[in-house]
């Protein structure tokens, strides 16, 4: 069984003149969380979904997601203090209430143009490795700078990849990964495919797309609106 978790619990107030956390911003009349999930929820082997959000919200969340539980089944979780303590909460979930689970895809809601075909590559994948990542190419030149002001140095662009979600896991595999990472000490990952590489395990990559980006900025959000323009 597929279970995708989906993470909203952040803050997420970098957008200029934003009072709520971007996943509840409204584009095109629907809030931001709303488009990655029903992506979601239109996948077939999808068989549940955990949407991770801040307290505050879980009430606001619950009644605007119940119209969508006769698509699929949908578990609101209470998030953590940081995106790895999000994700380890709908993982205890997930260990406590379904256990039947086989593999987890976790997501940031804040890409909101993950594809069908996107989870049809991860789910398809994560059959033959215990952890699948997305990852897009580089393909500008990649400079380091220690004081921001000069170049130090350019660096290889063939290997490098910036890492996107969902990733996908072994359920066993990232639920261990998780409680190493919190014997370690380790509290601020900001994906779950690191904490299976501190267990030196294997991770795969899959090509991402460049549509497949995250709303940080507002120039961003300008850019997701002119896609979604009619």
């Amino acid at each position: 069984m597929y279970t995708a978790i989906l993470l909203a619990a952040g803050k997420g107030l970098r957008l200029k003149n934003s009072t709520i956390p971007k996943q509840y911003l409204m584009v095109n009349r629907k809030p931001l969380y709303r488009y990655s999930l029903d992506t979601f929820i239109a996948h077939k082997l999808i068989s549940r979904i955990i949407l991770v959000v801040e307290e505050a919200y879980v009430a606001k969340v619950e009644s605007d997601i119940r119209p969508l539980q006769k698509k699929k089944p949908i578990d609101v979780v209470v998030g953590g203090m940081t995106r790895q303590a999000s994700s380890f909460e709908a993982l205890k979930f997930i260990q406590k209430k379904h256990p039947s689970t086989s593999f987890v895809l976790i997501h940031d809601v804040a890409r909101p143009l993950i594809s069908l075909e996107l989870i049809d590559q991860l789910t398809e994948t994560v059959k033959k490795h215990y952890a699948v990542t997305l990852g897009l190419p580089v393909h500008s030149s990649v400079i380091s700078s220690n004081q921001g002001e000069l170049i130090d140095n350019y660096i290889p662009r063939q290997q490098l990849f910036l890492a996107q979600t969902p990733q996908a896991f072994h359920f066993p595999t990232i639920y261990e990964a998780h409680q190493t990472a919190i014997q370690q000490k380790i509290t601020s990952a900001t994906d779950d495919a690191s904490l299976v590489k501190i267990m030196n395990k294997e991770v795969k990559i899959i090509n991402g797309t460049r549509l497949n980006f995250k709303i940080t900025h507002e120039d961003d959000l300008n850019l997701l609106k002119a896609i979604l323009l009619p």
